[in-house]
């Protein structure tokens, strides 16, 4: 149930963010026990403003009033997936590129299930990151739990 509506609500909301120039980041969907939390994190080059996240809860609410796309009630949130904002797709991968990152694995692999270095080499298949001592780790993607964005002071 929660796939087909995800599915149902990107449909709606999609074409908005393409026409301000927003990228959904992720979608989040969340059952309480009165009402349905839809958590959109989003972000554009340069980042976003709370302006810009505000009139795009109003834009939103105004679709989902319109489509009439949930039909329970409702929580809308919008905003920024922040300065550690986690990275799932290639695209997000690329975007962290030279970045301090941590990644967090499924199963250790050399004797690790974290791992934290600068992102050096993205493909579909992998990542690469440069450890504090130098040296590279490769890191297939179907290992990667989650991984992140660290924040440099």
């Amino acid at each position: 149930m929660n796939e087909l509506l995800s599915e149902q609500v990107k449909q709606a909301v999609l074409p908005v963010l393409d026409k301000e120039n927003v990228e959904l980041v992720e979608l989040q969907l969340n059952r309480g026990k009165k009402r349905l939390l839809l958590r959109f994190l989003v972000d554009r080059p340069g980042g976003i403003t709370l302006d810009e996240c505000a009139h795009l809860n109003r834009e939103i609410g105004r679709i989902f009033d319109q489509q009439n796309v949930v039909q329970d009630s409702y929580i809308l949130e919008v905003s920024s997936p922040g300065l550690d904002r986690p990275l799932k797709s290639t695209r997000d991968f690329q975007r962290a590129q030279a970045k301090l990152i941590r990644v967090v694995l499924h199963q250790e692999l050399n004797r690790q299930n974290v791992w934290k270095g600068r992102l050096v080499e993205i493909s579909e298949k992998e990542i690469a990151v440069q450890t504090e001592d130098g040296a590279s780790q490769r890191i297939p993607r179907e290992l990667i739990a989650r991984a992140s964005v660290e924040v440099e002071i």
